[in-house]
């Protein structure tokens, strides 16, 4: 700036504002690469700590389907909100189902306050967001780290949320307190993952919540690992016991299998596909039984405790059931499953 001449109180309130940012990030936290678009939920975040609420207490927002308590500002609490009760809406109009309940979901300002509160594993080091089962509490942290953005770690977990409440297994009445819960998961890994990772890509403007956006960085890592033939075969991850190792090559399989069930470019063939997932989910609701009280307490109950390894032998019941149902209920008439996988692999590779 020249002497004498005037300076402009607008450029000097912006780079306060810029200087205040860089002060308050988290440490490890770095500023979105240049031309990369800014994630609306850290934005919001970001503009509440160049000038912080003294109080730090969290602020409240109230949603349809959730209720958001924000360490981070009350502008990220309403983002978040709208941006949940959204995509339930997408969920439940897409494949049904009626959640019950609100969801409890707290943003975090930092990594440290997240992992303290989400009880965080020390095996899953990178993780941002959690969703807890038993609890139905969903934990975030609002940072600026490489990978998906807040805003995607949210719509991932509330996917975890819907499946959770809507689809997995009502415990039958007098066994919820030997499970410690009211639902058992019975939704199969790679479909709460799967659609977990195409929720990731969905976005929100003027005209609503839209769903079916390609998940960029999935579908770069499948379409590498499936040219350099690294890749599991489909049925492989179809048939992983719940809580099950899944790595970033599975997570990248389900979302390919989700993604290609969910929005295939036909209107034909995705209604056909979405009315077929809407009839496999309400197989995971019954947990894949015939009579789901009665042949639960046939297989799973003796002298009216339930039998010794129940976790072990529910979750290997869910995998191998879920593979079983897939081939009934999404394999055409005559179809082989290498068939349907060599069909698969076709579709993935035409996904732009």
């Amino acid at each position: 700036m020249r002497r004498g001449e005037r300076t402009d109180p607008v450029l000097i309130l912006r780079l306060a504002v810029l200087l205040g940012v860089a002060q308050v990030m988290p440490a490890g936290c770095a500023l979105p690469r240049p031309g990369r678009q800014q994630d609306p939920l850290l934005a919001s975040a970001l503009s509440y700590q160049a000038f912080p609420d003294p109080s730090r207490d969290p602020r409240t927002c109230a949603g349809a389907f959730c209720t958001v308590r924000s360490y981070c500002g009350v502008p990220a609490a309403r983002h978040a909100a709208l941006m949940f009760d959204a995509e339930f809406r997408s969920l439940q109009e897409t494949l049904g189902g009626d959640a019950k309940g609100k969801t409890d979901v707290t943003l975090h300002a930092t990594l440290t306050d997240y992992r303290t509160a989400a009880g965080f594993p020390p095996v899953t080091p990178n993780s941002r967001g959690r969703f807890h089962p038993l609890t139905g509490q969903i934990h975030v942290a609002v940072v600026a780290e490489e990978g998906p953005g807040p805003s995607a770690v949210l719509r991932h977990e509330a996917a975890h949320r819907y499946l959770h409440a809507t689809f997995d297994f009502p415990v039958p009445q007098g066994y919820a307190d030997s499970v410690q819960g009211e639902r058992l998961l019975s939704v199969p890994w790679w479909l709460h993952e799967g659609l977990a990772a195409c929720m990731e890509a969905a976005g929100a403007d003027d005209n609503g919540f839209q769903a079916g956006l390609v998940n960029s960085y999935r579908h770069r890592e499948l379409r590498h690992r499936l040219l350099n033939r690294e890749c599991p075969r489909p049925r492989e991850v179809i048939g992983k016991p719940l809580g099950a190792p899944f790595n970033s090559t599975d997570y990248a399989v389900a979302w390919g299998i989700v993604h290609t069930l969910m929005y295939h470019g036909d209107p034909a063939v995705r209604a056909e596909r979405r009315q077929r997932l809407r009839a496999y989910l309400g197989e995971c609701a019954a947990a894949f039984f015939d009579e789901p009280a009665g042949d639960f307490e046939a297989e799973f109950v003796a002298s009216g405790q339930l039998v010794p390894d129940f976790d072990e032998l529910w979750r290997a019941r869910i995998a191998r059931r879920s593979l079983e149902q897939f081939a009934r209920t999404f394999l055409s008439e005559g179809q082989t499953l290498d068939q349907w996988e060599e069909q698969w692999r076709r579709e993935v590779f035409r996904l732009r």
